[in-house]
């Protein structure tokens, strides 16, 4: 499911269960831990634990038991609750697919991503190569938070020329440098939809000229309008992607003294 807009109490859950933040980092915290960010995290079963979506949104995807599961553990957990995962784990979707699940859900997509990600995982792909300038530029990105950034800028502080640094990352990602800054500043907006700002406000914090730039980007990306999608998020859809029912058993625990 996606998740977003929420502190939550300490609880547990009865399944092994994988973070992905969409657009930035979330925060999370033990009992016995300070708060920590992380870009994404597997989490064992019956850890007790909180989460700050710090005004953004997560991809939570829960494992029962069985062959992956116990690959994902023995693979990653061993005798530890948590690992986070540095590496970007989104580098693995074609640019906008993740924004094409939230804006037009389907289970036939979403169970698309989720088997790729959870595949990744398991055989360690997570780790592949790329260029490391590829990555330099996709973090400064993502970290952006003005919508102003170009690559202009970017270029600069990667030490490259801006004609290079457009031609290494076409190559690597299929898509131009141009191109994907413009799906994050989408991937933004929609969040700050997600977590309740109207179409202005989430126009605004996106970086686009206004209510109108945001409604044809939206639209010519996607084929879906801002008002759409926000009286579409209302319904807080959730999506099943196996064909038999989950059993997730979630145990809130109360706050530590």
């Amino acid at each position: 499911m996606f998740y977003s807009s929420y502190i939550t109490p300490f609880h547990s859950h009865n399944t092994l269960h994988l973070i992905i933040d969409i657009c930035g980092e979330f925060r999370f915290r033990t009992p016995d831990t300070a708060w920590m960010t992380y870009k994404s995290l597997l989490i064992k079963e019956n850890v007790i634990h909180k989460l700050d979506t710090s005004r953004g949104v997560q991809l939570i995807i829960y494992l029962e038991d069985g062959e992956l599961a116990d690959c994902l553990r023995s693979r990653y957990l061993l005798d530890r609750d948590t690992v986070g995962f540095d590496e970007e784990m989104l580098f693995l979707l074609e640019p906008g697919r993740l924004q094409q699940c939230i804006l037009n859900p389907g289970s036939r997509l979403l169970e698309q991503v989720v088997r790729q990600l959870l595949s990744a995982l398991r055989t360690g792909e997570i780790y592949k190569s790329i260029d490391p300038r590829v990555k330099n530029a996709i973090r400064l990105v993502r970290a952006d938070r003005t919508g102003e950034l170009t690559s202009t800028e970017i270029a600069r502080s990667l030490f490259m020329s801006e004609s290079r640094l457009r031609s290494v990352f076409r190559d690597c990602l299929g898509i131009s440098l141009h191109q994907y800054i413009l799906l994050h500043k989408v991937n933004f907006a929609i969040t700050r939809i997600m977590n309740g700002d109207n179409v202005a406000e989430a126009a605004a914090a996106g970086g686009f000229a206004d209510s109108s730039h945001f409604h044809r980007v939206l639209f010519n990306l996607f084929g879906v309008s801002p008002s759409r999608f926000m009286k579409e998020n209302e319904r807080k859809r959730i999506e099943r992607v196996a064909s038999a029912p989950l059993h997730v058993v979630t145990e809130v625990t109360s706050e530590p003294r």
